[in-house]
């Protein structure tokens, strides 16, 4: 199944990898609803990476940047 574009709603859990999923980088678990944020500084430019789940158990790359 292809997810993207307005799929994205249909997210049922987010997941969060400071530093990118590598071992020993903070995972940080985020709420899967509309208007939740939250907020983290880093000293330096960090990769970033956010998962989301498919009800239907399949998962696809949100966000993976460097910021």
């Amino acid at each position: 199944m292809v997810h993207g574009g307005t799929d994205v709603e249909r997210v049922t859990n987010i997941t969060c990898w400071i530093g990118g999923p590598g071992a020993g980088n903070e995972e940080v678990p985020l709420e899967a609803k509309v208007g939740y944020f939250e907020t983290r500084r880093l000293p330096e430019p960090t990769r970033i990476v956010i998962v989301g789940t498919y009800p239907d158990g399949n998962s696809m790359v949100l966000f993976d940047e460097v910021v």
